[in-house]
């Protein structure tokens, strides 16, 4: 399932079944750097996006790190 998938959603349900969540750091920008207001760099370091599979019958974990990549798993 993709982001737009969940745009475009006709069933508000399958929606409740969804999270994702990111691991990061805000940084503030080094010194010297222009600045128009309130501005920081965010160094991500983990993303996970759980989620049921199209026939609700497994978890589907997927998660991102720089050191290795894309991983899936499912659960019952």
């Amino acid at each position: 399932m993709t982001a737009i998938d969940l745009r475009l959603a006709p069933d508000q349900e399958l929606l409740q079944h969804v999270q994702a969540s990111t691991a990061s750091t805000a940084l503030q920008p080094s010194a010297g750097a222009a600045t128009d207001g309130d501005r920081f760099r965010a160094d991500i370091t983990e993303v996970v996006h759980t989620r049921l599979n199209e026939a609700a019958t497994l978890l589907v974990i997927e998660w991102w790190t720089p050191a290795d990549g894309l991983q899936l798993i499912e659960r019952e």
